[in-house]
């Protein structure tokens, strides 16, 4: 059953790719989404992300992934969904919120305490 953070059968694997680190937490996937941190606040905590889809979260804690540059996470998007990343840095927090659609594979940065977007689709 899907009730659980984490009982969404979440594959989770650290791959080493040159100097970049990846974690990569997917699932069923059809939608793929990249967040590049590499360049964020160093007083960012943690990362969550969250879809529309029976409001899935799941909660990375910096403290443990120091020296990962990006962030994968994969999911279901059953046609057309809804995803928010969210920044929670020691003093505030900041989140994107984005539409996607079966194959999309977003790519988002965090620059400083700021998203940007470098691919949509």
């Amino acid at each position: 059953m899907k009730t659980k953070l984490f009982q969404i059968l979440v594959v989770f694997i650290i791959v080493s790719c040159g100097e970049k680190r990846k974690m990569i937490f997917l699932q069923e996937t059809d939608t793929v989404v990249s967040l590049n941190i590499a360049d964020a606040d160093s007083t960012l905590k943690s990362i969550i992300f969250t879809t529309d889809i029976q409001h899935e979260k799941i909660i990375v804690q910096m403290d443990s992934i120091r020296d990962t540059d990006v962030l994968k996470f994969g999911y279901d998007s059953n046609g057309e969904s809804a995803f928010t990343i969210a920044a929670v840095f020691n003093s505030d927090t900041i989140k994107s919120e984005h539409y996607a659609e079966s194959g999309y594979s977003p790519e988002i940065q965090l620059n400083g305490k700021n998203f940007t977007v470098k691919e949509h689709f």
